[in-house]
């Protein structure tokens, strides 16, 4: 098993997804500006899986930018029209999936949410195949659906525990 190194998390944009306590998905990108959760880089031919599979899912709703997202984000990292902000996030929120996003600047790094969708993919709806590698990588105590900024130390502690 062949992981990420250190030097390619930090000059990538690499997407890693988890789920939450109700089993929903989310993607988070790192914006090449933090390390991927000790998990997640064990583990890079899981990596590309994943990010395969939800890139390849067919839109099931409407995507919704998050309204306090400027509020949440450096004003030096945001578009001025917000549809023009992230449309990769948005793009995966029409497939089902919360989208975060990589945010320095804050005292701690942190990831904030970036767009909703209406009809949110679970943990039941896919694959054996696929299920089977993104259940390790489950926030306890986040829900995707109310939770706007997840700590980086959440997604580190996080992965800890399952390795």
């Amino acid at each position: 098993m062949d992981g990420v190194s250190e030097e390619e998390q930090l000059y990538s944009d690499l997407d890693w997804y988890a789920t939450d306590r109700d089993g929903r998905i989310g993607q988070f990108l790192t914006g090449g500006a933090k390390l991927l959760p000790p998990l997640v880089a064990l583990d890079k031919n899981a990596l590309n899986r994943l990010s395969e599979y939800f890139r390849a899912l067919k839109e099931n709703g409407d995507s919704t930018f998050c309204p306090d997202f400027h509020r949440n984000f450096p004003a030096k990292h945001v578009a001025a029209d917000p549809k023009e902000h992230m449309p990769f996030s948005q793009a995966m929120s029409r497939r089902g999936l919360y989208s975060y996003d990589s945010a320095t600047g804050f005292e701690s790094r942190c990831y904030i949410r970036v767009s909703l969708q209406g009809r949110p993919v679970k943990v039941a709806d896919l694959p054996e195949d696929i299920r089977i590698l993104i259940v390790g990588t489950r926030l306890e105590n986040i829900s995707f659906k109310d939770d706007r900024v997840i700590p980086d130390a959440l997604t580190r502690e996080m992965s800890m525990l399952r390795a």
